[in-house]
């Protein structure tokens, strides 16, 4: 999460955005995040 928020902020800084990207960023991150704790728990 912490690395796509950072990712989102730098695109912010990048194109001249106020907070466009940095959501993006962390939604994008906290999916991953999920994704990869259900896949690890279903794994047997």
């Amino acid at each position: 999460m912490a690395f796509w928020g950072l990712v989102g902020f730098g695109a912010d800084r990048l194109f001249g955005f106020r907070a466009l990207f940095l959501p993006i960023g962390l939604a994008v991150g906290m999916g991953a995040a999920m994704y990869l704790v259900i896949y690890r728990l279903t794994q047997r």
